[in-house]
């Protein structure tokens, strides 16, 4: 018998997360959540370029390749509709996929053939909603500050 209790998703944690969710004029969301599943549906297909961000916290998370498939999805569809945009990955994690680096490798070049930009190494400390600025910081305490248009959030 596998008896499992879940994962609950922390939407407090990350200062400012649950109000750029809940915010129908943020343009942040996630496919993590029923809850904001399709905002984040109706946000891609409204996108009209700019700065794209998709954020990948440290593990565990539900499903570790989500953040990307989201990702690659996107940057296709916005490929297809010739918008001006770029598409940067942030990730917690120092490779892009951590369970298997011969993956990591492939999504590399992905990436290298996509100019997805990556930040390896940050994790999220808390969203400006209203500026729509989410920052980062690395393993040394350096901040980042990153401007979005779109942004994926993956909550802890």
């Amino acid at each position: 018998m596998v008896v499992a209790t879940g994962i609950e998703l922390d939407l407090d944690r990350i200062p400012g997360m649950r109000q750029a969710l809940d915010d129908p004029n943020n343009p942040a969301g996630t496919i993590y959540s029923h809850k904001y599943v399709y905002k984040v549906l109706n946000l891609r297909n409204k996108f009209s370029g700019g700065n794209a961000i998709f954020m990948n916290p440290m593990q565990p998370i539900k499903c570790g390749g989500a953040p990307q498939k989201i990702m690659y999805l996107s940057d296709y569809e916005w490929r297809e509709k010739d918008l001006a945009f770029k598409t940067k990955f942030v990730s917690a994690t120092p490779i892009l996929f951590p369970a298997c680096m011969k993956f990591s490798d492939a999504l590399n070049g992905i990436c290298d053939k996509r100019n997805i930009e990556r930040a390896l190494g940050r994790t999220i400390t808390r969203i400006e909603g209203d500026d729509r600025v989410a920052y980062f910081v690395d393993s040394t305490g350096k901040e980042y500050k990153e401007h979005y248009d779109f942004l994926h959030i993956v909550p802890p």
